[in-house]
């Protein structure tokens, strides 16, 4: 390897470790997906992306969409407990609302460091129209807590109602299953409508599309994540560090936006 080219990696990398990236899309578990590798347990996750950088995470748990969401969860905040660079995304359905109030449920999920509530309609078998969901997201939206949905477990339509319905929800849509980019005729114009839709960042894969939505929109609704391990992070982080926008914008979506999402959600 040439002197200049471990110049640029290692300027590269200092930069890259300055943005001080916050993960908002890890998991553990067995991919749900054809994936470039996977990790055994907590600390091998947490190594992985150490070397990438990244500083903190928000986790979910696979075994939550594939076999039992409330046995999901459980695994998941187990193995967080009392680690302060972590936090949870607790996955929901429909029926968990049947047991005690849904104000009950997040009060003590937020209790554990859920601080984002994931739904798959299309996995486990209902609609966003759901009335028992209606009540769940009244009541995140009461506590400030976002929603995490895949573009590709829902429509566009019924994101667009949601982001309608619940104003001062936090909307966050990701890319995994189709790549935001081939949505982005959609995307951009409600980015346009709703102040509460935010994209997370890994699926806009388009030349300089992360550029252009900072352009136009503001760099305010745009979360980095990576799909860690199931992904190699440096796709999704490249386009921030190199990324032609000021270097507040860079701050915002590779820690800031998310920081403030989390700093918000209410207790009580």
């Amino acid at each position: 390897m040439s002197g200049a080219l471990e110049q640029r990696i290692l300027e590269y990398r200092e930069r890259r470790d300055a943005l001080e990236f916050f993960d908002l899309n890890c998991w553990l578990g067995a991919p749900l997906e054809p994936a470039f590798g996977t990790f055994e347990g907590l600390s091998a996750l947490k190594n992985g992306l150490r070397r990438y950088g990244v500083r903190r995470a928000i986790v979910s748990h696979t075994m939550g969409v594939r076999y039992d969401a409330e046995t999901g969860n459980r695994e998941l905040l187990e193995a967080i407990r009392g680690d302060d660079s972590l936090f949870a995304s607790a996955i929901a359905v429909p029926e968990m609302g049947d047991k005690q109030p849904w104000l009950g449920v997040l009060q003590g999920w937020i209790a554990s460091r859920v601080r984002v509530v994931r739904l798959f309609p299309a996995a486990h078998n209902f609609s966003l129209a759901d009335g028992r969901i209606l009540k769940l997201l009244e009541t995140m939206q009461g506590a400030r807590l976002p929603l995490l949905v895949w573009h590709t477990q829902t429509s566009w339509r019924d994101i667009a109602r949601v982001c309608s319905d619940f104003p001062e929800l936090r909307v966050i849509v990701e890319g995994t299953g189709r790549k935001l980019f081939y949505d982005n005729r959609t995307y951009y114009s409600l980015l346009e409508q709703f102040q509460n839709l935010h994209l997370e960042t890994h699926g806009v894969t388009n030349y300089l599309g992360l550029d252009d939505l900072v352009g136009r929109f503001g760099s305010s609704r745009f979360l980095f994540g990576s799909v860690f391990p199931h992904l190699d992070p440096n796709s999704a982080i490249m386009p921030i560090v190199e990324g032609v926008f000021s270097e507040e914008d860079k701050r915002n979506i590779a820690h800031d936006n998310l920081e403030r999402l989390i700093a918000e959600v209410r207790w009580s």
